[in-house]
């Protein structure tokens, strides 16, 4: 008995929801026009992103095909079809999801709203089997819903993976060079960032594997040079890098023989941040910490107020910054933590279409530091190192021509003369502070520079010979011997 009456009831529910959806159907237009206007009133976005012919149009569909699932076998209906199809085009035009998600409960509102207002109006006496059908209305837009929301998802995410290559791709026609005007504001467009405006840009090495190794095993203390010419006690004096005391000891590791460039494989920047070398390495540590214990962003999308956009090349990452109103020396100290070897610094250049001169520029900064800790050069502080990289072949000149017959010594009476020079550069002629970096007696320093002048030919009273000392002290440093 209670099984017929069940029977019943499911028969009449049934009923009651076919004669409805039949019924509404014809009233499609206004039900379209009243969900129309509800959503485009409360939803900016709507507004916005769909014309009002593309919204009644896919809105009146969407009713259609809804209602007439409930008249259709499972296997006919085509309402989760369309849910996707309908999904995908709202991610593709940049709806929010949310705004979707608001779409489909007014639809709910509005066809239920429709369901009662037909049978309260022509058939009062089957109210209450509507209210039996109220569950079977919602799952059923409520499986519309979750449908669109899955699919509006997972297009989304394939979008965002096309915008991305889209985006790297341009951002590496920039820094190479080959965007033209018009790639160029398609650049800013899809950058979001301003055409002309201020930008720099960083490089920063990957250090070859070997050297990477040595680090991870303390084979370098942190003094040694990797670079490929003479070692002269130091880096430059602008290096932006992490001091430490200087020890007679460590001096004298500074002053060994020359370490000539070796062919390597370069270790990957994953590879480099999983085992960063401690010593002397205030950017990362192993851990990705800094000094002080804080995690640190390998890739910072921001220095400051300064965004940061990172592209990888073989030897090196590229780093494009666009500093607004920053100024280089903000960028550098915001770098730091960030910086695992040595890096170049681009000076301003004033729009996208100079990134590739910055690039290059920056590159060439960075071509200036010759140890394999972190360290990082500007161009516009190390112009006379730049010179002397950028002329090889004059500069291999001017070495032998100035320095042929000091280099030609010993290497120990050689190497003691090369640090002893470039440490009274350093200290502007002072001999005093030159000794006091070198923990001798400010008269052996007179001594050895007397020795200088003699075998180079060259007197430190004059400007032009002390100019042309210090060019090809810092090409033996950075150019290989030979």
């Amino acid at each position: 008995m209670a099984a017929k009456r069940t029977e019943h009831v499911h028969r009449e529910v049934r009923e009651v929801l076919r004669l409805a959806a039949a019924r509404l159907l014809q009233r499609l237009p206004e039900l379209t026009e009243e969900l129309v206007t509800r959503v485009r009133e409360g939803d900016e976005a709507y507004r916005r992103l769909v014309s009002p012919d593309d919204h009644w149009q896919s809105t009146q569909d969407g009713l259609r095909i809804g209602i007439e699932a409930i008249l259709q076998k499972p296997e006919e209906r085509r309402d989760l079809a369309f849910a996707r199809q309908m999904a995908s085009r709202r991610a593709e035009q940049g709806l929010p999801l949310e705004s979707l998600m608001r779409m489909y409960r007014l639809s709910a509102q509005v066809t239920w709203a429709g369901f009662v207002d037909l049978v309260e109006r022509e058939h009062p006496e089957r109210l209450g089997a509507l209210v039996r059908t109220a569950t079977h209305v919602w799952h059923a837009i409520d499986r519309q819903a979750l449908t669109a929301a899955e699919t509006y998802r997972r297009r989304e995410k394939e979008l965002l993976g096309r915008s991305n290559e889209r985006v790297n791709a341009l951002l590496d026609e920039l820094l190479e060079g080959a965007a033209d005007g018009a790639a160029a504001r398609s650049a800013a467009a899809a950058l979001d960032l301003p055409e002309r405006g201020r930008y720099a840009v960083v490089t920063i090495r990957l250090p070859l594997r070997h050297e990477h190794e040595a680090h991870r095993h303390g084979g370098h203390d942190g003094h040694a040079s990797c670079g490929p010419g003479y070692a002269s006690g130091s880096a430059p004096a602008d290096a932006a890098s992490p001091a430490s005391p200087a020890s007679p000891s460590a001096t004298a590791d500074a002053q060994g023989a020359h370490v000539p460039a070796q062919a390597g494989e370069r270790a990957s920047a994953p590879q480099l941040r999983a085992a960063v070398p401690a010593q002397g390495m205030a950017a990362v540590s192993a851990q990705g910490m800094d000094a002080a214990g804080h995690g640190v962003d390998a890739h910072p999308e921001a220095v400051g107020a300064m965004r940061v956009l990172w592209r990888m090349r073989t030897q090196h990452e590229v780093a494009v910054v666009a500093l607004g109103d920053g100024t280089l020396d903000e960028l550098v100290a915001g770098m730091k933590p960030v910086v695992y070897g040595p890096a170049g610094v681009s000076p301003v250049v004033e729009g996208l279409g100079e990134l590739a001169t910055a690039r290059r520029l920056a590159e060439l900064a960075m071509r200036t530091c010759s140890g394999c800790g972190p360290e990082i050069a500007r161009l516009d502080r190390r112009l006379p190192s730049a010179l002397v990289i950028s002329q090889p072949e004059l500069s291999g000149h001017l070495v032998s021509g100035v320095l042929g017959a000091l280099l030609s010594l010993d290497p120990a009476d050689r190497d003691v003369l090369l640090a002893t020079l470039s440490a009274w550069l350093r200290c502007e002629g002072s001999a005093a502070r030159a000794a006091g970096q070198l923990y001798c007696h400010r008269n052996t320093v007179f001594n050895r520079m007397r020795r200088v002048e003699q075998l180079t030919g060259r007197s430190l009273s004059r400007p032009r010979d002390i100019v042309e000392l210090a060019l090809a002290l810092e090409a033996a440093r950075l150019l290989p011997p030979g």
